[in-house]
């Protein structure tokens, strides 16, 4: 989608990153807002949240969507018994060096995953 605005097409992906979030495409009555596509070659930590027994699961992956189907279907044997889960939380990176470091620290340090439940104990 586009919009024209003196004369110039803009669209979503001639924005810079930082413009994207805020950028509207105005219909016949209202506004309505347009994410920027995935970006291609990301790497990305989440935490789910089982919805059976609240627990919840850290991990990593370069296709998000995927990832968080298969777990809810079942294909990962962690967590096959601990199904359906939410995602409450990821974060994306350019180097899947720096999302396994991320997720391993995560995983090993306890005070590293405590600070991150402490800034997002709302989704909790």
């Amino acid at each position: 989608m586009s919009i024209v605005k003196n004369e110039a097409k803009i669209t979503a992906e001639n924005l810079p990153r930082s413009e994207r979030e805020t950028f509207y495409c105005w219909g016949r009555t209202a506004a309505r807002k347009i994410y920027p596509a995935p970006l291609k070659n990301m790497f990305y930590v989440y935490v789910l949240k089982s919805k059976k027994d609240f627990q919840l699961y850290t991990g990593s992956t370069n296709d998000l969507k995927k990832r968080f189907k298969e777990h809810n279907d079942g294909k990962v044997f962690s967590t096959k018994s601990r199904r359906p889960f939410e995602i409450i939380y990821y974060e994306a990176y350019k180097s899947e060096h720096d999302a396994r470091k991320r997720e391993k620290n995560l995983k090993l340090r306890s005070r590293a995953f405590a600070q991150l439940k402490k800034r997002i104990e709302g989704s909790l």
